[in-house]
């Protein structure tokens, strides 16, 4: 930590790394509102930064944003940060509300179009440092470790009770094996960055890197003297020169900007007490408010209204049901993780034993003297559970799984719950037994519930247990109420009951060697989980049938949804063969088609170069063949590089037969890689199909999704295309595959509604 306070103290604060990592902190737990809105992003943020801000004093702070859209280096590198997810709706939901914090904060809010976060910490850690400031780069993004200086420094904050890191030039050359603080680009260059999808070279990992840097000093020493290497080591530097100066240029931080730094108003000062107050109250963070007098400069206690402790109950809980325990934020700054989210001083367990927070990171929903949880082991409990299932009105089951696709489920235990607050855990060794797991489902039939029942469908299937009925699916009778929400059990004890579940790390520690695997728990052990996810499921059904009140609603959720349940387990069960010889050959077929459409590239081109290389495409097409809109050439990006992108060359198509054939190249390319070569590996070696599973809670349209192949992504439009689906196959001569699908159908419904008789006749 930072001991020694500075005249002049500059935080910068990378924007989206805090965010997504504050996020993602929250994924098991997500804080929701009264509103809805998932504040985790928001609450996680505004926590580290009053948390940096109370510790470090700085005197002097800005908050640096990723511009929206493309930058300099994707016209570099096309497939720049590629292989990255989409932004979640939620986080994208949090920044206007994370910037409105900062404005009445009053603190000041950095970007510049066309150039990263990343760069423009750089630039201003640079210029700032040049004006006598101590600089800290708030960020666990390692890249920042090239800027490290005797005056700027990395600021690392702490989680899972850790303590925040600084690294200086010591602490960067310690970690990463460098002798300089610059050599993180070369490290970066050789190895790589699969967060940025930066290539570096294949098979030079940290250690190789390290070493590479200790013998020749540079990337360009590495180059330089590849042909001294040995074995794999020496053909892959040899063979991948280019990109590995290409990773180099895209891990260089830019720090020469054509920006005016205002670092007056980087100035700490007093927030807008109301606006903040309007802030915090609309995000429900009544704690955080109360912590501001105390943490900023100038502050006082805000006047925000108090939030109902029931205001995010949609509906009362049953009679029966026991009040569910409430979660409150952290009371005292220092006392808390920056991001995790936040626990008790210690978590009782339904037994009354108390077990450190390190051992359960997450709360229970419910307190011990709240349940009362039996594991069924002895044959009186068999027999007690047995009978309780009987006599009851509605059953909650939790199954204890493993397993990801339809085929690999399997059954550990059985949590039951036959009220709120009362249920037993059913281990899998007793499944077989005279009270066993078929006899309960018998006794449960008409009346169980479950939460996202097909995976249990798939695991009882595999122990030749088929039920008679569908179950009451409290996932998918939440998705026809609120299909724009999501429906996960976790999320909706939140929304609905304000309170928290126990996550999976509370029984099988944290993740690493030292987890333990599902099938090593002891029954004891899994007993409160086990029980308290059937508790929860049980109450949440009672909350849900009770919002039942629309008659459209129940004849879609009794008629439509639930009898598709069954249907839609058969169909991932049952699967659809692949016919993988065909794709083999197709795959070498496409192979040499690339390799012919390569030389054919390099003979327009008149020279050999690397097509893959965005850098020497431009050179070929630009500079050599002089391609151009037919008025100029086209012009460089800011680094001095041509942008190659398909947006671009497909422009210049009529300009040069070489422009086509690259597009053409590419897209044969990206078939064999995302198609053509990875759907055999996702083949049951038992059965010789794709067992994709169907998502019927997912689009608020109400239409399925696949997963573990996406089935609806197969191309279609391009003759190639068209040949990839000819890979799925019927299983033999007696069936057939039949493809059903709606064309236009939003238009066609706009046309029987308005009646229109051009429509009508259109469709």
């Amino acid at each position: 930590m930072i001991t020694q306070p500075s005249e002049k103290k500059l935080f910068l604060l990378d924007a989206f790394a805090l965010i997504f990592r504050a996020y993602y902190a929250f994924i098991r737990s997500p804080r929701i509102n009264s509103k809805g809105w998932n504040t985790s992003a928001d609450f996680g943020f505004a926590n580290a930064m009053l948390e940096v801000i109370r510790t470090e004093k700085p005197t002097h702070l800005a908050v640096v944003f990723d511009p929206p859209g493309p930058n300099f280096r994707h016209d570099q590198f096309p497939e720049y940060k590629a292989n990255r997810d989409e932004t979640p709706e939620d986080i994208s939901a949090s920044v206007p509300r994370i910037l409105q914090l900062l404005d009445a904060m009053n603190i000041p809010v950095v970007r510049h179009p066309g150039f990263e976060a990343d760069d423009m910490i750089g630039c201003l850690a640079a210029r700032a440092a040049a004006e006598g400031f101590d600089v800290y780069m708030m960020t666990p993004d390692k890249d920042f470790g090239q800027l490290v200086t005797d005056r700027v420094k990395m600021f690392r904050p702490g989680r899972s009770g850790n303590p925040a890191e600084v690294w200086g030039p010591a602490e960067i050359c310690e970690r990463f094996g460098l002798q300089s603080p610059m050599q993180m680009i070369d490290y970066l260059g050789l190895m790589g960055d699969s967060a940025d999808n930066i290539p570096g070279i294949p098979g030079v990992g940290p250690k190789t890197a390290s070493k590479l840097l200790a013998d020749y000093g540079t990337l360009e020493g590495v180059l330089k003297h590849g042909s001294e290497l040995k074995g794999k080591l020496r053909e892959r530097v040899e063979q991948n020169h280019e990109s590995a100066r290409m990773s180099f240029e895209l891990a260089t931080i830019v720090i020469d900007i054509d920006y005016k730094e205002d670092f007056d108003a980087m100035a700490m000062s007093a927030p807008d007490a109301d606006a903040l107050a309007e802030v915090f109250e609309a995000l429900e963070f009544r704690t955080l408010s109360a912590r501001v007098a105390s943490i900023l400069p100038g502050g006082s206690a805000l006047n925000t209204s108090t939030v109902s402790s029931t205001a995010r109950a949609s509906s009362a809980a049953p009679a029966s049901s026991a009040a569910p325990a409430m979660v409150a934020e952290p009371a005292q700054a220092g006392q808390i993780d920056m991001f995790a989210p936040t626990a008790p001083a210690t978590a009782p367990t339904a037994s009354g034993q108390l077990t450190k927070p390190e051992a359960v990171p997450a709360p229970r929903a419910f307190a011990a003297s709240e349940v009362k949880y039996t594991l069924a082991e002895s044959r009186e409990e068999r027999a007690a559970l047995r009978e309780a299932v009987t006599q009851s009105d509605s059953v909650a089951f939790n199954p204890v799984m493993v397993g990801d696709t339809p085929r690999t489920f399997r059954l550990i235990g059985m949590g039951v719950a036959v009220e709120a607050g009362k249920g037993w855990y059913l281990p899998g060794a007793h499944f077989s037994s005279d009270q066993g797991l078929d006899g309960l489902l018998a006794a449960a039939k008409g009346k169980w519930i479950v939460h996202d029942s097909k995976p249990l469908l798939h695991a009882l299937g595999a122990i030749g247990i088929k039920p008679e009925s569908a179950p009451y699916d409290v996932q998918l009778a939440h998705y026809v109420l609120k299909p724009d929400m999501r429906h996960g059990q976790a999320y909706l004890a939140d929304v609905l009951m304000n309170c928290r579940v126990m996550t999976e790390e509370a029984v099988l520690g944290k993740r690493g060697k030292s987890r333990l695997a599902v099938e090593d728990v002891a029954p004891a052990a899994m007993l409160d989980f086990a029980v308290e996810g059937a508790d929860l499921t049980w109450r949440l059904a009672a909350l849900i049938k009770a919002d039942y009140t629309d008659a459209d609603d129940v004849r879609i959720f009794e008629a439509m949804e639930t009898p598709l349940i069954p249907v839609l387990a058969a169909m991932e069960s049952e699967g659809i063969r692949l016919d993988v010889p065909y794709l083999e050959s197709m795959a070498g077929a496409l192979r040499v088609e690339i390799d012919g459409m390569l030389e054919k590239i390099q003979e327009l081109a008149g020279e050999p170069f690397n097509v893959d290389s965005p850098q020497q495409l431009g050179i070929v097409l630009f500079e050599k063949l002089e391609i151009s809109s037919g008025k100029k050439k086209i012009k460089k990006t800011k680094t001095g590089k041509y942008a190659t992108g398909e947006e671009v060359l497909s422009k210049f198509t009529a300009a040069h037969p070489i422009v086509q054939m690259v597009l053409d190249y590419r897209q044969l390319k990206k078939l064999l890689s995302t198609y053509v070569e990875p759907l055999p590996a996702l083949v049951n070696p038992e059965t010789g199909r794709i067992h994709s599973q169907f998502m019927q809670a997912v689009a608020a349209t109400g239409r399925l999704s696949s997963v573990h192949p996406n089935l609806q992504n197969i191309p279609i439009r391009t003759p190639q295309g068209r040949k990839i689906r000819e890979a799925f196959v019927p299983r033999d001569k007696d069936h057939v595959l039949l493809a059903a699908d709606y064309s236009q159908v939003e238009l066609r419904i706009v046309a029987s509604l308005s009646k229109d008789r051009g429509m009508i006749e259109a469709f």
